[in-house]
């Protein structure tokens, strides 16, 4: 009954950015990612201005597997709003999972010349990430379960950059 009302208010008033936020709200729920994407376009129309909204479409894109519009869309949510960290952390981590694995490609790489070039794409994707993820640890508060999860994803890459004054800053960080 709800999605009827909706849908009656939507053909009604069709860029109301309340009804297209509920909207779009109710699709991501139910995981319409698809269908999300139109609606995500016209309220974004709407509202340029909106960092969440390009949030929301970077979230979109990914899980429809388009990482370049996805990774544009976290990109103008920083030029939007510059402490944006859910941008910053996003970045990171698609970096982050770029680089382990073009790292996994390289490990069951028998030629030393392949294995070694595969290694040094690896630590380009991974230095990309080590820089969001921290720019993204910058912008959270101590303590807070988002820094946690930030500071987890941190202190793998420190170890596997061999970056061992800040994993120990981080270790020391996430002790109670």
């Amino acid at each position: 009954a709800g999605m009827t009302t909706l849908k009656n208010g939507r053909s009604k008033f069709p860029k109301n950015q309340a009804l297209l936020t509920e909207n779009l709200n109710y699709l991501f729920r139910t995981k319409q990612n698809a269908e999300a994407e139109s609606l995500l376009k016209l309220a974004i129309e709407n509202d340029p201005t909106n960092h969440t909204l390009y949030l929301a479409a970077g979230s979109t894109y990914e899980t429809l597997g388009r990482m370049e519009e996805a990774i544009a869309a976290y990109k103008k949510a920083v030029e939007i709003k510059p402490d944006a960290w859910q941008a910053y952390y996003n970045l990171g981590a698609y970096y982050n999972n770029e680089g382990k694995k073009l790292q996994d490609a390289a490990n069951n790489e028998k030629d030393n010349k392949k294995y070694e070039a595969g290694i040094k794409a690896a630590d380009a994707q991974l230095a990309i990430a080590l820089t969001y993820l921290e720019k993204a640890k910058e912008l959270t508060e101590k303590g807070s379960s988002d820094r946690m999860d930030i500071l987890k994803a941190l202190k793998q890459l420190y170890v596997r950059m061999n970056l061992t004054e800040k994993f120990e800053e981080v270790k020391k960080e996430m002790q109670p």
